[in-house]
């Protein structure tokens, strides 16, 4: 626009047109210069949520797993034990007593089953939330922040090429 403002003053002779025409020009190219480096500091602040929102979902997901082996660890240490303190012991002749221990070994499984239960489904909740929805999120806004960027960086040169053309930033009476 720039441009083809000062063609027209030169074969017109309108100077003072030209340049108002050129200003008008330059002061449209800095709203929207404004509009959009307000619109990629909005997407890079929409972009660091979601990548810190990813990065504790990453985290938390290894913790998750870290916690089921743990959790498959102490079922199985806690089943060894119920076992071992259910072997009657034949020397002694106690039916009854075995029978007893056996039942409170197997009320202690019971109770430790479900509460890692109860855990576990609580853990699979917090991933049901990292879905391919929200990754494909974090992609588009990764997208609209480098397509946003590289308007902004074509705003500045349209203004740097305005401001080369010798058009003077402060208005037309400014002219000396």
């Amino acid at each position: 626009a720039a441009e083809e403002a000062l063609a027209a003053a030169g074969a017109t002779g309108a100077g003072d047109a030209a340049v108002e025409r050129l200003q008008e020009a330059l002061r449209e190219a800095r709203e929207e210069l404004l509009h959009k480096g307000g619109q990629v500091v909005e997407l890079g602040t929409q972009l660091q949520e979601a990548l810190a929102a990813a990065d504790e979902a990453t985290r938390r997901a290894e913790v998750l797993s870290a916690d089921g082996g743990r959790m498959a660890a102490e079922l199985e240490a806690a089943q060894q034990r119920a076992l071992h303190a259910a072997q009657p012991s034949l020397e002694e002749g106690r039916g009854g007593e075995y029978a007893n221990r056996l039942e409170a070994a197997l009320a202690q499984l019971h109770t430790e089953h479900e509460a890692l239960r109860a855990e576990r489904n609580a853990l699979a909740e917090e991933l049901a939330a990292l879905t391919p929805e929200f990754f494909d999120e974090v992609e588009d806004l990764k997208y609209n922040y480098a397509q946003a960027q590289a308007e902004l960086e074509r705003l500045e040169v349209a203004r740097g090429a305005a401001a080369a053309s010798g058009v003077d930033e402060q208005g037309p009476g400014s002219c000396a």
